[in-house]
């Protein structure tokens, strides 16, 4: 099994109540575990993911040496962006907590600065809102990321790993990076693509989906790819 980075629950309810007052545009809106109340009526969301978001920058992906075996682990070369990625799902029958399978967007949060907290009253503050008409690419590639890592056994996953969410904007990529934290193997790491641009599995170090990589042979393929080059099309 693995596991993300705890949230307390009092964080998850002032995110929620910050996306239901701006999809209801009302505060008065009655709100409960980590429920949004989208308007027109309609049923209520939840929270049923989050993760702590790092970023993988070019000028580090530039600096990696030049010799594959010297290539560290991902966690030597990512950032830590302050944000995190919080799935959005419709709650399951009864009204339980929503499944990442049916996630159908997300929201961005990360802590406020005093100024803001004193504004919303709250230590957390959203910055990003995607829960479009007809679902989200990204909530929907997540989900097959996430549900494959839970189909793992323990031989494929040891050592309870860290899961983490890394985005590398130069390659459109979003990866499910897990670290090891203890049992017999902590320095355990692999990394697992959850999003990248049409043709980057058909290139000649392509990427697969539900294909676990090492640090190493990840950032070496990675470093042989072509950087995305403008704005593509948005990705449906």
């Amino acid at each position: 099994m693995a596991h993300t980075d705890p949230l307390s629950k009092s964080i998850e309810n002032t995110v929620a109540r910050q996306v239901a007052s701006r999809l209801s545009r009302s505060t008065a809106s009655p709100l409960a575990d980590s429920f949004l109340v989208p308007p027109g009526g309609a049923a209520p969301l939840t929270l049923c993911e989050s993760l702590r978001v790092f970023v993988l920058q070019r000028e580090t992906l530039d600096k990696l040496p030049k010799t594959t075996a010297k290539i560290r682990s991902l966690a030597s070369y990512i950032s830590d962006t302050g944000r995190w990625h919080h799935q959005i799902c419709p709650p399951a029958a009864g009204g339980a907590p929503g499944q990442p399978a049916n996630a159908i967007g997300y929201v961005r949060s990360r802590a406020a600065k005093a100024d803001e907290a004193e504004r919303i009253n709250a230590a957390q503050i959203v910055t990003q809102i995607a829960i479009p008409e007809g679902g989200d690419r990204l909530a929907r590639l997540l989900n097959a990321a996430i549900l494959f890592l839970d189909g793992l056994n323990d031989t494929a996953i040891p050592a309870d790993p860290l899961v983490r969410l890394v985005e590398i904007p130069s390659y459109l990529m979003t990866v499910l990076y897990l670290k090891g934290t203890s049992g017999p193997t902590p320095r355990f790491d692999a990394v697992l693509v959850a999003a990248m641009p049409p043709g980057m599995e058909s290139s000649e170090n392509g990427f697969a989906y539900e294909t676990l990589y090492s640090s190493q042979d990840f950032l070496t393929r990675l470093r042989r790819t072509p950087t995305i080059q403008g704005v593509p099309e948005r990705l449906q």
